[in-house]
């Protein structure tokens, strides 16, 4: 699967890259479409370049997740 990002400059010369709540659906679904077929129960988290959290998805029966 290929995610088109958003990249912007920082002062520090590093390179932040974003992407857009649609695009981590989509990142959501296909994890969750992959566990179904393995049959797996998952928690995911899509983060950006810098580690940010962008979004977090939990199938029924999920373990609890801790941050």
């Amino acid at each position: 699967m290929s995610v088109s990002v958003d990249q912007a400059h920082r002062a520090d010369g590093r390179i932040i890259v974003s992407i857009t709540a649609e695009q981590v659906q989509n990142v959501l679904d296909a994890a969750i479409a992959k566990s179904k077929e393995l049959g797996e129960t998952v928690t995911i988290v899509v983060v950006d370049s810098a580690g940010e959290i962008s979004g977090v998805g939990r199938m029924d029966g999920a373990g609890p997740l801790h941050f």
